[in-house]
């Protein structure tokens, strides 16, 4: 209960059947108005702020279920480039062999050919030799 018009500005107590009212002057009255309204809105505040922490937290959680499956993959993928890596290795050590395998080849076919060429040459002079000794 509030009456105004009090002449002091400390608040009165009365007792009236047991029960205790307090009379407030118009200052008071204005200030515990304001207070009791900023009191309103900073519960309104603690609920919305609240239910900003929920909301984060719930974030924060399907961000660390997301995090952690993508840890996973990352590690199933190093796992797997490592094998492709060794795979790479292995084919590229067999694909040089391959290479100096028919390097060795061309080689071989070019210094059989040079041989065949050469001693065709000679079993020509040799045969044009012969001949010529043949029909003088």
């Amino acid at each position: 209960m509030i009456a105004l018009g009090q002449p002091s500005l400390s608040p009165k107590r009365i007792v009236y059947n047991g029960d205790t009212g307090i009379f407030f002057v118009r200052s008071q009255e204005v200030a515990l108005l304001q207070l009791l309204k900023k009191s309103e809105g900073y519960k309104k505040e603690i609920e919305r702020l609240t239910q900003y922490q929920i909301n984060c937290d719930l974030q924060i959680d399907k961000e660390r279920k997301a995090y952690d499956t993508l840890y996973v993959k990352f590690g199933e993928m190093t796992g797997l480039a490592k094998e492709y890596k060794k795979k790479y290795e292995d084919e590229w050590g067999l694909h040089q062999i391959t290479k100096k395998q028919l390097n060795d080849e061309i080689d071989s076919k070019l210094r059989w050919r040079k041989t065949a060429m050469w001693l065709g040459i000679g079993d020509l002079a040799l045969g044009g030799v012969v001949f010529y000794f043949i029909k003088h």
